[in-house]
């Protein structure tokens, strides 16, 4: 069974995008520009993170290159995790995915966002210690848990749930929760 948390995008060459949280995990489904995409045969799905309870709360994004981003929350653990695909993302092998943050219950109601320069942004709610989280990285945002750099936005009590963030048309970030 699946369909809870969806999130969806167009890519380049209109190329549709979808994610959504299922009993196999966080799954992955494109369709073909063209295609007649209400047509449940004209996509094609895969696992891009395979387990149960993963993919809650996710938010996809799909950069100019094609290359796809999802932020997500793994409800097992408890943390913020992160899954990139920059070719082929029908394959299950064309993913990486990596644990953003795990200290806590963080990650639900994560809110993703690649600027121009390719940072990847995250907005997320951190119910451990009711606070707005925010997670930043520049590059090799798929392959160390260190290349993230993450920080407390507001700890005003309860400020989070629900959270937005978009970037600024001169660079910066805004957030809303």
């Amino acid at each position: 069974t699946g369909g809870s948390y969806s999130s969806i995008a167009a890519g380049p060459g209109g190329v549709l995008h979808l994610t959504y949280d299922s009993t196999a995990g966080l799954i992955y489904l494109q369709c073909s520009a063209g295609a007649a995409c209400t047509n449940p045969l004209n996509w094609t799905s895969v696992a891009a993170d395979a387990g149960v309870n993963r993919g809650f709360h996710n938010s996809l994004v799909v950069e100019p290159s094609g290359a796809v981003d999802v932020a997500y929350y793994i409800s097992s653990s408890g943390d913020l995790k992160y899954a990139r695909c920059t070719t082929g993302c029908t394959a299950a092998a064309n993913w990486s995915t990596i644990t953003v943050d795990a200290a806590g219950t963080v990650g639900t109601y994560a809110d993703l966002a690649v600027d121009a320069a390719g940072v990847a942004h995250v907005s997320y709610y951190d119910a451990t210690n009711q606070d707005l989280r925010y997670a930043r990285c520049a590059s090799g945002c798929a392959t160390s848990a260190l290349n993230w750099t993450l920080r407390t936005a507001d700890s005003s009590g309860n400020a989070g749930n629900y959270s937005s963030l978009a970037i600024a048309p001169l660079g910066g970030v805004a957030f809303s929760s």
